[in-house]
C-alpha cells in the first residue's frame, strides 16, 4: 500500500492535483484487488469493509461491489467470509439494495434471484429416468481400494483421528476417522460434510459440535473431498451452473460420499449422513442417490436456487429422499430462504411426517449462532444424537 502513496506523490508532483488524486484512486484499488487475491490476503485491510455496519450508507455497493467504497473489496464480510469475487453480481453475492420495514417474522427473503424454478412443478421424473440419474452414481465396488495409515491424537482436543485412504483409480481420498477412545469402536458412524469453507483452506478443521457426537459414543468419518484441502483445484465457489464441469464435480461428489460409507460398512459402522451448509446442499442429492444411510442430518442446507442441468436438478432428487431426515434451519438463511428452499425440500421429500422433521430458529446462515441457541443446543445432543442413535426411526419429537 505504500507504494500506491509513493506512484501517487510522483505522478502529482510530475503533473497536476486533479492528474494524481485520479491516479491514486486507480493505484489504490489496484493495489487491494492484487491484495486480494493473493495468498496472505486478509480483507480488514480493504478500506470498504469499514463500511460493513453502515449498510444504510453504501448503497452504491449495489452497482459496483465493495471496490466502489474504498474502493473496494473481494468478500462481502456483512454476510459471508467466504463469498464471491466483487465483480461477481450473482444475487447470492453480497447486500442488494432492502427497504427496511418496521418488523417482519414471515421468514420473508427480500432480494429476487434471476432465475428460478417452480420445484413443485419440477420436480416429478418416471421410474425409467430415474434408473437413467441414478446410474450416473454407479461403480465398480472392486475398484476401491482402502489403506490404514495409522492413529492420532487430534491437537487441542479429547479424541483421536484414524487415518486412511480410499484409493480409486489413480485418485486419493484421504479419509479422517474421529474416535472418542482409540480401544473402543462405537457401532455408528457419522459421515460429515463441510461448508464451502473446505474450498478454500489448504488445512482441514474441526467444528465445536464434534466434541458432543463424539462423547455420545458416535465416531464421525470425515473425507477430504474432490476440491477440498489438500486436495483444493481450480474450483473456487459453492455456486452450481449448467456446466458439465459442475455436473460432473457434483457427481464425483456424490461418489465419494458413498465411498465412505463403504468404508464405514467394511469397518463394521452403521452410516449416518450429516452435511452442514453446501453439505447440507449436497445432501440433498446424496441421500437420494445413497440409501444406505440409517439417517440423514442437513445443517442450514436446503434444495439450491442455482440454476443446474436438469439431470441434477436437487427438487427431482429430493422427491426421491427415502432416509429418515432432520433438517435444521435458520428462518433469515440468506442462502437457503425459508420459503423458496427449505418448505420445498421438507414438503417433497417422499416421507411421512414421522421421518421427517423441520426444526427452525430465528437465526440466519451462521452455523455458530444456531449452535449457541438454547433449542440448538438441545437439538444438537439430543435430537442429532437420538436421531442416529436410532436405526429405525418411528418418530422424531
Amino acid at each position: 500500500m505504500a507504494t500506491s502513496f509513493y506512484l501517487f506523490h510522483k505522478i502529482k508532483s510530475a503533473t497536476t492535483d486533479r492528474l494524481g488524486y485520479l491516479a491514486f484512486i486507480v493505484f489504490w484499488i489496484s493495489t487491494e484487488y492484487l491484495h486480494l487475491n493473493w495468498d496472505l490476503s486478509w480483507p480488514w485491510l480493504t478500506l470498504g469493509n469499514g463500511f460493513a455496519n453502515f449498510t444504510d450508507v453504501i448503497q452504491w455497493y449495489e452497482f459496483t461491489g465493495i471496490l466502489g467504497g474504498s474502493f473496494a473489496d473481494d468478500p462481502y464480510l456483512a454476510l459471508d467470509f467466504y463469498s464471491q469475487n466483487a465483480w461477481d453480481r450473482n444475487s447470492y453475492n453480497g447486500i442488494r439494495l432492502v427497504k427496511k420495514i418496521e418488523e417482519d417474522t414471515s421468514g420473508e427473503i427480500f432480494y429476487v434471484r434471476e432465475k428460478q424454478r417452480n420445484f413443485y412443478e419440477n420436480f416429478q421424473t418416471s421410474d425409467k429416468e430415474w434408473g437413467i440419474i441414478k446410474s450416473m452414481y454407479l461403480y465398480d465396488n472392486d475398484y476401491i481400494q482402502i489403506k490404514n495409515i495409522g492413529t492420532t491424537d487430534v491437537k487441542d482436543r479429547d479424541y483421536f483421528c484414524e487415518n486412511s485412504e480410499i484409493i480409486y483409480g489413480t485418485t486419493i481420498l484421504p479419509i479422517h476417522h474421529l474416535k472418542a477412545n482409540s480401544d473402543i469402536k462405537s457401532k455408528k458412524a457419522v459421515i460429515y460434510f463441510p461448508g464451502s469453507h473446505a474450498l478454500f483452506r489448504d488445512n482441514l478443521s474441526y467444528p465445536s459440535f464434534f466434541d458432543d457426537l463424539l462423547q455420545s459414543g458416535i465416531d464421525i468419518i470425515y473425507p477430504e473431498y474432490l476440491s477440498t484441502y489438500s486436495r483444493r483445484d481450480d474450483v473456487k465457489t459453492d455456486l452450481g451452473n449448467t456446466s458439465m464441469k459442475y455436473r460432473d464435480n457434483l457427481i464425483n461428489w456424490v461418489k465419494e460420499v458413498r465411498y465412505a460409507v463403504d468404508y464405514a460398512m467394511q469397518n463394521g459402522y452403521e452410516p449416518h449422513y450429516l452435511g452442514v451448509s453446501w453439505g447440507g446442499q449436497l445432501g440433498v442429492n446424496i441421500l437420494a442417490i445413497e440409501d444406505r444411510f440409517k439417517t440423514g442430518i442437513l445443517f442450514v442446507g436446503g434444495i439450491s436456487l442455482d440454476d443446474v442441468r436438469e439431470e441434477i436438478q436437487p427438487e427431482k432428487y429430493a422427491a426421491r429422499i427415502k432416509t429418515p431426515t432432520l433438517l435444521l434451519n435458520g428462518r433469515y438463511d440468506f442462502y437457503f430462504p425459508y420459503k423458496s428452499s427449505q418448505l420445498p425440500l421438507y414438503n417433497l421429500m417422499d416421507l411421512d411426517n414421522t421421518n421427517k422433521r423441520h426444526v427452525v430458529v430465528e437465526y440466519a446462515h451462521n452455523q455458530q449462532d444456531f449452535l449457541n441457541t438454547r433449542i440448538a443446543r438441545m437439538t444438537r445432543i439430543t435430537r442429532i444424537t437420538r436421531m442416529i442413535r436410532m436405526t429405525r426411526i418411528t418418530k422424531i419429537t
